[in-house]
Parts: C-alpha cells; sequence; structure tokens
C-alpha cells in the first residue's frame, strides 16, 4: 500500500485512514456529516494526492496527446484544462477518463484515476512508438509520488486563498489555471478552478499542486485559517 505524502500531518488532525485503490488516505476526520455540510455551506479541505499526475513533454507532445485522447486539443491555450476526456485502446474502448493541462505545445500535465496511473503511463510508453514517436519526440514522467494535489471546495473557497494572499481568483474562469503561486508563505506550482465535489460546489473550487514541502505548509495553514480537512 502506498501512503499521500502528506499521511503523518493528517494523523495529527485526528483522520481515521482506510485503504482506497492501493493508497491508505484519510476517510474521514471524524465527523463526516459536519464535512459534507461544511464543503456545501463553507470551504473544506480535501488531500486527493492518490490521484495520479503525469507530465508529457517534447517536441512532439500536442501531436501525440492529440492522438491518444478523444478530445480536440487544438483549441486549447496555455492555462486551459481539457476534459474529462478518454484514453482509449486499439478498437476503442475506453482505458481511463483524464483531465489535461496544457502549460505549452511542448509541455503538458494530465491527472488520471489511482487505479490506472501505472497502467496508462505503460500504455503511453507502449503506444508512443506504434503511433511513430520517438523517446526524444516524447517523454512521460511520473510525478504522484514527488508531489501534491489538494483540493480547496465550497463557496468560501475564494474567500480564504484571497486572505491568503492570492490574487486574481474572480477572473480565472472555470477549468482554467495559473501557475507559480505563492498561497501564504508557500509556493504552488499550479492553481486550478476544479473540482469533483458537485455541480453546486465545484464552480467554487480550486485545485494546488505543489511539491511535498510547500504542500504539506499549504495544507497546515489552510486548516490553521479555519477550514476544515475532509475525507
Amino acid at each position: 500500500m502506498m501512503e499521500t505524502p502528506l499521511i503523518d500531518v493528517e494523523k495529527s488532525y485526528k483522520a481515521n485512514l482506510g485503504s482506497f485503490v492501493g493508497w491508505i488516505t484519510p476517510l474521514d476526520f471524524g465527523d463526516p456529516l459536519s464535512e459534507c455540510r461544511d464543503v456545501r455551506s463553507k470551504v473544506g479541505v480535501f488531500d486527493v494526492s492518490h490521484m495520479g499526475r503525469i507530465l508529457i513533454k517534447g517536441s512532439k507532445a500536442y501531436e501525440f496527446l492529440q492522438k491518444l485522447v478523444t478530445k480536440d486539443l487544438s483549441k486549447l491555450r496555455p492555462g486551459e484544462m481539457g476534459g474529462p476526456t478518454l484514453i482509449l485502446n486499439e478498437v476503442g474502448g475506453i482505458k481511463d477518463d483524464v483531465m489535461i493541462y496544457k502549460l505549452s505545445d511542448y509541455e503538458w500535465l494530465m491527472v488520471c484515476n489511482a487505479v490506472n496511473r501505472e497502467k496508462d503511463i505503460n500504455w503511453m510508453l507502449n503506444v508512443k512508438s506504434k503511433l511513430g514517436f520517438s523517446n526524444d519526440d516524447v517523454i512521460v514522467e511520473d510525478l504522484t509520488t514527488n508531489s501534491v494535489l489538494i483540493a480547496v471546495q465550497g463557496p468560501k473557497s475564494r474567500d480564504v486563498l484571497e486572505s491568503l494572499g492570492v490574487e486574481g481568483l474572480k477572473d480565472l474562469k472555470l477549468l482554467n489555471f495559473v501557475t507559480n503561486v505563492e498561497v501564504g508563505t508557500a509556493k504552488v506550482f499550479l492553481l486550478s478552478r476544479s473540482g469533483w465535489t458537485g455541480e453546486e460546489v465545484r464552480s467554487y473550487g480550486f485545485e494546488l499542486w505543489a511539491d511535498i514541502p510547500n504542500g504539506v505548509e499549504v495544507y497546515k495553514t489552510l486548516i490553521s485559517s479555519g477550514v476544515r480537512p475532509c475525507g
């Protein structure tokens, strides 16, 4: 079993731990009903670091992804997310549903389901030569175990992040993101306006990518600011 990078700090907040698709992760923090209510009416923070995070880069990264997933990525601009979209097998069967983030034509990020992370990476590594791409054309790198993914969800999400010094959130559109953001004294590599806590809530939510030390700091800072940890 794998553990999310936040597991030790989550234990200090009395997390009830359990297993989920091969990961030890918080199921709740003692009061799941109150956690749900806070996310619906206020704000909560989730550790979703079990989700697969993959970097696809290289001179032919765009061409490779355009063949790999069902969504037309040609209309995406840097700072925009595409998806959910599907990775298909050779006969059109669904392998996984993923989110795509465009950093540039030559650098993209993907979030996939935790249970499919290794399968998706192996599929990309195996299929790229069949699609005519060399190892120099496309590089696939697993970022999952050396980074943290945190979801801040609920109607008060923006208020909390703004109180910690994050600017420009009012103008950040749904499924858009910014990079290199400071949250309090921590540095976040990517902050997106996104989330999966329900249609009424997700438009208020944000997801944050960071390296492990900064991710731990952001998580603790959010909770110190009154955000309820949720499982």
